[in-house]
């Protein structure tokens, strides 16, 4: 049985060994049939996978040519079709379709809480690639492999969601690189910040999410998305042992941009009180408290003489007792007894 190999150099294998596939042109058209397995691809459409926009006179001529040529070297593996050409495949026999498999059921391992199980799964997956997608055909084919780095991302981004749920330790260095190519991608900066988190490296945690706004910010002219956030407030506000498990952010994990599930319940994230604290009372009031304590108990305690009435709104206030309070402020605290308390104590 012949191995299709497109996640990284397009290559062809048997149980002997590589099979030699000579010129980008060639591999570049096995490619597009490996991507349309099962159905018949039709010449203008070969035409335009392998040479865009800027196809030869010959063109048609030469996908004969690169049939036979792919013939010889594969076995009769491409039909001929009215329509144009077919190329059989057996199931799983492209790299492609084994990660495609393994991916899927990592997700539904981590859909069933069985992260570990998963995170396995992920990392098996993620060992078939050996490089970018569809490689060594130059520029053809370039939105497709763009759709295949693109799925690499996700279950890679997976695979960090499921070893920190499973609480087994993050490659930081593949992670941070990963950040380092894709600096818009919220969900990797934000299994880095958790990451570092854990670990202790709770200013560096911190540094990722600035960078990252700032990233985000130059780039796409928004703010981060409400989980980055929500996780930089409880990086903030989380205390905890060196090892940052028993004080670790919990913060919702929803979707986001690019692809990119969730996870997760979200919860609140507490708001911190900006209010400055209140003044004691009688502030900056001590002598003409004095004053007035004196006046109503008398020198050496004894008690004075009746304390006239409250005066009228006519009637002089003597100076310093207009504001030993101010009324709009509210009483916290211990009180300061007032001189009508003192009053009735006499």
């Amino acid at each position: 049985m012949t191995e299709f190999r497109l996640l990284g150099p397009v290559e062809a294998w048997r149980d002997e060994g590589q099979l030699t596939i000579a010129g980008r042109k060639p591999r570049a058209l096995l490619a597009a049939l490996l991507l349309e397995r099962g159905q018949v691809v039709s010449a203008e459409t070969l035409i335009d996978r392998v040479w865009g926009d800027s196809p030869p006179d010959s063109a048609r001529t030469l996908i004969q040519t690169y049939v036979w040529a792919l013939r010889r070297a594969l076995g009769d593996v491409i039909e001929t079709k009215p329509a144009g050409y077919r190329i059989r495949v057996a199931p799983a026999g492209t790299d492609r379709d084994r990660f495609a498999e393994l991916a899927a059921q990592g997700s539904a391992a981590a859909a069933d809480g069985r992260h570990a199980e998963a995170a396995a799964l992920f990392t098996q997956g993620l060992g078939l690639w050996r490089g970018p997608a569809l490689g060594g055909i130059g520029e053809a084919l370039a939105v497709a492999a763009a759709g295949l780095d693109e799925e690499r991302l996700v279950v890679r981004e997976q695979q960090a969601q499921a070893q920190l749920d499973a609480g087994i330790p993050v490659d930081l260095a593949e992670l941070r690189a990963l950040v380092a190519a894709h600096p818009t991608r919220e969900r990797a900066r934000r299994h880095l910040m958790l990451a570092l988190h854990r670990a202790g490296r709770h200013a560096e945690a911190l540094e990722v999410f600035a960078q990252g706004r700032q990233a985000i910010a130059d780039e796409l002219g928004v703010e981060p998305g409400p989980d980055l956030q929500a996780l930089h407030v409880s990086i903030l506000r989380a205390g905890g042992g060196p090892t940052g498990h028993a004080s670790a952010p919990t913060v919702a994990r929803s979707g986001e941009a690019g692809g990119e599930g969730g996870e997760g319940v979200p919860v609140a994230v507490p708001v911190p009180a900006l209010l400055p604290p209140a003044t004691a009372d009688f502030t900056a009031r001590a002598r003409p408290l004095t004053e007035l304590v004196r006046h109503l108990v008398g020198a050496g305690g004894t008690p004075s003489p009746p304390v006239p009435p409250c005066p009228s709104a006519s009637s002089p206030v003597p100076a310093g007792w207009g504001n030993l309070r101010s009324p709009s402020k509210p009483r916290t605290g211990r009180q300061t007894p007032t001189p009508t308390a003192i009053s009735t104590q006499t």
